[in-house]
């Protein structure tokens, strides 16, 4: 790839990020904790805790799961026009050693 194209995307999707519309969907407070919805996995034997903590950068929704699976969400409608970028922040704590990425059923 000749470096004018190369230049040529950058510059494209530059323009494409500074004309996207920013939407904070959560705002991690103990209000927006207790009206989020909470979907059990099937199978999982315990619930998942979650709880709002905060560090230098900010507040955030933590999750304690053993033996627990589920997902902590809202509904809100948003433009794709508007707003093509995602952008995720995850933090580990703590890995989970001794489990594979696939475990045999018997």
């Amino acid at each position: 790839m000749s470096k004018i194209t190369y230049f040529c995307i950058l510059f494209l999707l530059s323009i494409s990020i500074s004309y996207a519309e920013k939407i904070n969907v959560f705002e991690f407070t103990e209000k927006e904790l207790l009206e989020l919805k909470i979907r059990k996995v099937r199978g999982a034997d315990n619930k998942t805790i979650y709880t709002l903590g905060s560090n230098e950068d900010g507040n955030y929704y933590k999750a304690i799961a053993d033996n627990a699976a589920s997902g902590l969400g809202k509904e809100i409608k948003i433009d794709l026009n508007k707003t093509p970028f995602l952008n995720i922040t995850w933090k580990v704590e703590q890995d989970l050693k001794g489990i594979g990425k696939y475990k045999k059923r018997t």
